[in-house]
This record gives structure tokens, sequence and C-alpha cells, in this order.
């Protein structure tokens, strides 16, 4: 079960989340976000914490501006969390480029979408009108089973409104379907500032839970 959290502005936040064995560490390329970290920031969080694997959170940008964030800062994923289509993200894979594409899972038409994306990394987000992520809103539980039982050779990180409320539930209805889980407002204080008490708490029931699989 891999660990995903997004979001981050600081880097405090980013040492900790990385002394907890958090797998990936997500930032915010997209300006209208709350949660955009900006050029001048990026430069001081890859100058400052060597090979952390980040990831840039990308939405509907420039495909040239995306091969060359991906080879300058070194990251380990990018993510895909707008419309892009299969063409844009073939182009990526063909450059080898490892990428997510992330989806706003609205109903069960989704499924088709997500089987057809060339990257073998997906993420399920919940669809919210105008919105691209970090919504804290859950899909609807019957059509995330739905589109679980429906993929194709996708390992798939689930996103949407996870928190240390549910986390377990949540693991515990879905764990055995999904490659990992990727957490923004369930671990904030605000948006881009991050609590490190509920990054533990999540940390602690999830590796909880991999012990019982183990």
């Amino acid at each position: 079960m891999k660990v995903k959290f997004c979001g981050f502005t600081r880097i405090e936040d980013i040492k900790f989340a990385l002394s907890i064995n958090v797998d990936y560490i997500g930032l915010v390329l997209f300006p209208k976000s709350p949660r955009f970290v900006t050029m001048e920031n990026l430069e001081t969080i890859t100058k400052t914490i060597k090979d952390a694997p980040l990831v840039g959170v990308f939405v509907n940008e420039d495909i040239e501006k995306v091969k060359e964030m991906y080879l300058r800062y070194n990251f380990k994923l990018v993510q895909l969390h707008g419309d892009e289509t299969n063409e844009y993200v073939e182009e990526l894979v063909r450059k080898g480029i490892k990428a997510i594409k992330a989806f706003r899972v609205k109903d069960h038409s989704a499924l088709e979408k997500i089987n057809e994306t060339p990257t073998e990394l997906v993420l399920l987000d919940a669809f919210k009108e105008g919105e691209y992520g970090g919504t804290g809103k859950r899909i609807d539980e019957e059509v995330l089973n739905y589109i679980l039982n429906g993929t194709k050779n996708k390992k798939i990180f689930l996103s949407g409104g996870l928190n240390k409320d549910n986390i377990e539930e949540v693991l515990k209805k879905f764990g055995q379907k999904i490659y990992g889980i990727d957490l923004s407002s369930g671990i904030e204080v605000s948006p881009g500032i991050k609590d490190h008490r509920l990054m533990e708490e999540i940390m602690t029931k999830v590796n909880r839970f991999k012990q019982l699989q183990a």
C-alpha cells in the first residue's frame, strides 16, 4: 500500500512526511489551486531536500513545460489532474516520463476512460464542478466499487475526502483493490499547511492495515 500526501508548500512539512516514510510528496503546480507552489518555492524545496520522491501535479499544462520540469526537478512522477487527452499522455509515456493520470469520478462512465488511458498508474478523485482536486469530497461507494471491479491492468491510487476518521473503514472495504491512497485536505490545518499529527495518525493506521495483510 503506497501513501501519497499531496499539496505541500512548506519544507518543514515535507521533511516530517519523509521522516514517517510517506512514499510520494505531491507538489501542485497549478496556479489556480490554493496549494500552488510557485517556481521560486519549488526551486527552494528541490535545493533543500535532495532526492525526495516528488510528484509534480499539473492541470492542462503545456506538454513541453511538463517534460522540461520533470527532468529539471527530478520528479519521480508527474500527475495529470486535468482533461489531458490519451494522445497527450501517450507522448509523455513514449518519452519515458512516469505519469499518474487522475480522473474526477462522477459516475460509472469514468470506467471506460480509465481503462483507455496509456498509464498504468491511475488516481481516482471525487468530482466537483470547476475544481481539480483537494475538495475533501468522497467518491460514491457504489460507483467506486463498480470502477475498482472493472479496471484492467491499472494500479489505482484512491483519493477524495480521506481522513483519520474514515481511513480504516476505507482500507477495510477497498484496500485489497487499490495500489495506494492519496490525501491532501485530510492532513491539513489549512490549504497547503500540513498537520504533522494528522499525517502521523494516517501513517499509523495504514501501517496497521499493512501488517494485518502480511
